[in-house]
């Protein structure tokens, strides 16, 4: 009786220190976006929404709006999708290449971001070749925003491995 009460202990210990505890999320935008503003939160006519694309072998994810630090622990994760209050805001992001890159990049110029609207920020990389100054001078970023309504890009930046802009 002893071994089966013990065995029954085990198992529920085990069990109990094996379940996620969702309020230590990694990963902020698995439980939605962040909300970066002050106040109740806005619905979805009154606010903005941004979100990062990802793929399978690259993303980026939001490091700051307005030159304020987002809250993140970790360098290679972060949030991709906050919501912010309409008007002029300056985004920058981190931009991750699995197993290659993982850099913060310069932020975008201010941009007048419209209530109710959804924006996507997008990449496009490209790993360039030669020892590891060489490499990081030819590697190219192009980071863009464009609202989900419409193909036009907002706001478009070519970066070098190092993060900074490039003809």
């Amino acid at each position: 009786m002893k071994t089966v009460t013990s065995i029954l202990c085990l198992l529920i210990l085990s069990s109990c220190a094996t379940s996620p505890n969702k309020s230590q999320s990694t990963s902020p935008s698995q439980s939605g976006p962040i909300r970066l503003y002050q106040g109740p939160p806005l619905s979805k006519e009154k606010r903005v929404l941004l979100i990062a694309e990802k793929n399978d072998s690259n993303f980026t994810y939001f490091i700051s709006v307005n030159k304020e630090k987002i809250k993140n622990r970790s360098l290679m994760s972060g949030p991709t999708e906050i919501e912010l209050t309409p008007g002029d805001h300056s985004v920058q992001m981190r931009f991750i290449a699995k197993g290659k890159l993982a850099i913060p990049l310069q932020a975008f110029e201010k941009i007048n971001f419209k209530a109710g609207k959804t924006y996507l920020i997008k990449s496009k990389f490209i790993f360039g070749e030669g020892s590891y100054i060489t490499s990081a001078q030819n590697t190219r970023i192009t980071v863009w925003i464009e609202e989900t309504s419409s193909p036009k890009k907002l706001s478009l930046m070519t970066l070098n491995g190092f993060g900074r802009k490039v003809k």
